[in-house]
């Protein structure tokens, strides 16, 4: 056993102090890896390296959870398998979004409240239904520019 080592045989708390940014810190030299932030209103446990999961599940089905994300940041957040990006968080002022760049396959229900931009093809590969909204003047147009070529209108009577 080496002069750091410990090893504990029964069920042991480690206390640390209140009120502390750094209350106890596991680093090398200077450069810490963890680090237990016990400042009132700022509770924290840092982790200041990269985290190597190695379990099958992340779980956090015991309580409601808020992953927050850096702000104004074009990066704010990628899932990569390799080099290879599948999803960018971008949180940059006035243009946040979120990109797929990999096929994206819903099998739910999609409610969308904003513009579609489609670069692509539009492919109903099964009998479908397109609902529009009731007792309108134009529920749905097909317009190219300021030209219509098609008109749905909803107008009761």
């Amino acid at each position: 056993m080496s002069p750091c080592e410990q090893v504990i045989g029964t069920a042991q708390d480690i206390h640390f102090p209140d009120n502390e940014a750094a209350a106890l810190e596991f680093a090398e030299a200077g450069n810490a890896y963890l680090t237990f932030v016990t400042t009132d209103g700022s509770n924290a446990v840092k982790i200041s390296k990269n985290l190597d999961i190695d379990a099958d599940d992340i779980d956090v089905s015991t309580q409601a959870t808020d992953i927050k994300l850096i702000d104004n940041t074009a990066l704010a957040l990628r899932l990569m398998e390799g080099s290879t990006e599948y999803l960018r968080v971008t949180t940059t002022n006035s243009g946040e979004k979120i990109d797929v760049s990999t096929a994206l396959q819903l099998d739910g229900a999609v409610d969308i409240n904003g513009a579609v931009d489609c670069s692509g093809d539009v492919t109903f590969s099964d009998a479908q239904t397109i609902s529009v909204a009731d007792n309108l003047g134009f529920a749905l147009r097909v317009m190219e520019g300021s030209n219509e070529y098609v008109r749905f209108t909803t107008t009761d009577g």
